[in-house]
């Protein structure tokens, strides 16, 4: 049986929301209930040196970076489109990912 350690980070823009959104709260709960680390990054607390590498990717046994990027934001949309997906194999570009990981989950409040 493999020991795995999972961490989810969730970047928000809106203040309170860990508190004051029954949905949200109801997500991360789930996710702790499966065994997941959580944490909240409010925008406000990311470090400014660390603001322009906010993006959306997954690391996977620290060898693999999964990477989303969004579309511009539509006004009808009521979710957000996909615009690219990328597998990252090269190691510098995972060893990056992972060093962002890190900086962000360090800066990042533990969830009650």
């Amino acid at each position: 049986e493999r020991r795995v350690v999972i961490r989810r980070l969730f970047i928000t823009t809106q203040p309170g929301l860990t508190t004051n959104d029954p949905h949200f709260s109801e997500v991360w709960k789930l996710h702790r209930e499966y065994g997941v680390q959580v944490r909240v990054l409010d925008w406000d607390g990311i470090p400014v040196r660390l603001r322009g590498r906010v993006t959306d990717f997954v690391l996977f046994d620290r060898s693999i970076s999964y990477v989303t990027e969004r579309a511009s934001e539509a006004k009808d949309a009521s979710r957000p489109i996909q615009l690219r997906t990328t597998l990252e194999l090269e190691k510098s570009r995972v060893e990056a990912r992972i060093r962002d990981f890190e900086d962000f989950w360090d800066a990042a409040e533990t969830l009650p």
